[in-house]
């Protein structure tokens, strides 16, 4: 689904991904494509099925507060 990754510090990491992009194993682009938040964690804990992050509300809030975002969207594919 992606999401919020502790790699990710500012938005302009985003715009500078070359694309178009295949998936790492690890890192920023394997986060933002992986990631997953969850609303029973605070900060950022480890996913072991796909080798990234679940985040809490409360990483979504700081990273928004922090960039002066007023809203972040996330899709989750359904099967």
């Amino acid at each position: 689904s992606g999401g919020l990754s502790p790699h990710l510090t500012d938005p302009d990491q985003i715009r500078a991904i070359s694309r178009p992009v295949q998936d790492p194993e690890q890192g920023l682009v394997h986060d933002l494509l992986w990631a997953n938040y969850d609303k029973r964690i605070e900060g950022y804990g480890e996913q072991s099925e796909t080798g990234t992050w679940t985040f809490g509300s409360d990483e979504v809030k700081t990273f928004n507060t922090r960039h002066k975002i007023d809203l972040c969207v996330w899709m989750k594919e359904q099967r």
